[in-house]
């Protein structure tokens, strides 16, 4: 039995499939690649179409639905996250449009369960993913308990357990790392602010200070955390065109102190800092993303203990990526089964 995830995100649409093996070893696949399709599965963010309405909404739906019967997947939960939270936070969402897709959803993907998370529901999706994959890869050696960091386009969600054995804590910040890079990429034609980069990771990063100062939490994790998702790049030589090829050197896929993780995202951005006009929205992100980092390592206790990596390993052969989407599929493969239904009533 297989599921199809549908993750609406704040940049754009994508789709995985989850199943288990005779062994109950977990597997992940592209969408579109379990379909023998070379071009990834990618629709516009959620957010767009829920504003624009009308026949761009429907043509959204029809696509998910043609995914669902190209994969033959037995189950599919369509879930949107932080831009979409945000977008009704501003009213820019409304709940009749949520009440369009809603409609949609039951004439063409019947079968389908729509998710909102909140941003604990995100958070706690994340940590039950990155601990299943920790839990198979990462040695007795690293110092529990195991936390996690996640960095997405408009928030980021932190989960941990103090002390530890203790049940699991959230936080989710906002932090419009989308809007910001946006920003950045504006100001590429205007050939004139030589600071602009470092002016915007100022800006950026007080933002996210305010946040997590705002969360009582500053200083006081524990453990190890694990940086997922967009943060967890930081840690790879290879996303991002190779911009963080210095930095996973020094940091990337091993365990590093706090005080070690802060002096080399630094140094990244003092780099970073010295160059010209951002003219790509990588180029933005290979400045914010160790910024949004480096707030984050704020939240952690001085003797905490980092680890960057965004897929594991976790068989030969067979990686992982720690998403909410992994965790949302575990949880329900590892839920009990529905209660059987009453027997109908007896005739009359």
């Amino acid at each position: 039995m297989s599921t199809l995830i549908v993750d609406c995100g704040s940049g754009l649409t994508r789709a995985a499939v989850f199943w288990g093996d005779a062994g109950n070893r977990v597997h992940a696949c592209e969408a579109s690649a379990s379909t023998g399709q070379a071009e990834p599965f990618a629709l516009p963010r959620i957010v767009d179409v829920l504003t624009e309405g009308g026949s761009a909404l429907r043509r959204w739906v029809a696509s998910i639905q043609e995914l669902v019967v190209a994969t033959g997947c037995t189950s599919t939960v369509i879930g949107a996250t932080g831009g979409l939270r945000q977008a009704e936070a501003a009213g820019r969402v409304t709940p009749r449009m949520l009440a369009s897709l809603g409609e949609l959803l039951r004439e063409l993907v019947p079968a389908a369960e729509f998710r909102s998370l909140s941003g604990e529901d995100e958070a706690r999706a994340e940590l039950g993913a990155v601990q299943h994959v920790a839990d198979l890869t990462l040695p007795p050696s690293v110092p529990r308990p195991i936390g996690m960091l996640s960095g997405g386009g408009m928030t980021s969600q932190v989960g941990w357990h103090d002390p530890p054995g203790a049940a699991a804590s959230f936080l989710s910040v906002t932090h419009g790392l989308i809007d910001a890079a946006a920003s950045l990429c504006e100001r590429a034609d205007g050939a004139a602010d030589e600071d602009a980069r470092s002016c915007a990771i100022e800006a950026f990063g007080a933002r996210l200070a305010a946040e997590v100062s705002a969360s009582g939490r500053r200083g006081q994790l524990r453990g190890t955390l694990v940086a997922i998702e967009m943060v967890g790049a930081c840690g790879s030589a290879d996303e991002y065109g190779g911009r963080f090829a210095g930095l996973a050197r020094q940091v990337g896929q091993r365990v590093v102190g706090k005080a070690a993780l802060v002096a080399a995202l630094q140094e990244h951005l003092q780099q970073w800092a010295r160059g010209g006009a951002v003219a790509s929205r990588h180029e933005a992100y290979a400045g914010l993303l160790p910024a949004e980092l480096l707030g984050l390592a704020g939240l952690a206790d001085e003797g905490a203990s980092f680890y960057l990596c965004r897929s594991f390993e976790v068989a030969p052969g067979v990686t992982l990526k720690p998403s909410w989407s992994l965790g949302v599929y575990l949880s329900r493969s590892s839920a009990p089964p529905p209660p059987p239904s009453p027997p109908p009533p007896p005739p009359p």
